[in-house]
């Protein structure tokens, strides 16, 4: 309990699986998004602390240097100790990004019914990941993980040809503001 855990791993059912064993030790996990720039990678390693990192084999030797154990998801991991679990002031993650998304995930609970199913897109490292992932699991959502090889098949080598996703642009003026996202519904 405590420690923080750096996650090292391609995006895929492991990642959430890991992440919520880091969570259930009273542990806090650090997500350190392979597709991330290495000195971005260090950043995080140093700056949090970590003393942990679940990677894979593949993966281990991309990591920058740190004083971090290694652990190696592909390999037998050692028997650790029964420890007391989570306590509800325990950390449950490191995110380089924004705050508040207790508040967040309480508006999504008046606004949202539960279950469905989910595709989670988004990279462990933002906190938009945390709805995802562990606000729809809690509320009983199947969740649908896309893969790293689906978010690059994608796109071909010019780029995307097309895509279901949509912008809006809400925040500008006057009535032409939604122009862009129903101009691009009607082409899908």
């Amino acid at each position: 309990p405590g420690v923080r855990v750096g996650l090292h791993l391609p995006r895929s059912d492991d990642l959430v699986a890991a992440a919520l064993a880091v969570m259930a030790t009273g542990a806090a996990y650090v997500p350190l998004d392979p597709a991330y720039p290495a000195d971005r990678v260090a950043l995080y390693l140093e700056d949090s602390e970590a003393a942990v990192v679940v990677t894979t084999a593949a993966l281990a030797p991309r990591l920058p240097p740190h004083g971090a154990r290694v652990l190696p998801l592909d390999a037998p991991l050692p028997e650790g100790p029964d420890g007391p679990g989570p306590r509800p002031e325990d950390a449950a993650y490191v995110i380089y990004t924004h705050a508040n998304v207790a508040s967040f995930l309480a508006a999504m609970d008046r606004v949202v019914e539960p279950g469905g199913t989910w595709l989670a897109v988004t990279s462990l490292s933002f906190d938009i990941s945390v709805l995802e992932l562990f606000w729809t699991l809690s509320r009983g959502a199947h969740v649908v993980v896309q893969g790293d090889e689906e978010r690059t098949s994608m796109a071909g080598e010019g780029g995307t040809a097309f895509s279901l996703f949509h912008c809006g642009n809400d925040d500008g003026e006057g009535r032409d503001k939604y122009r862009l996202l129903l101009e691009s519904s009607r082409f899908a």
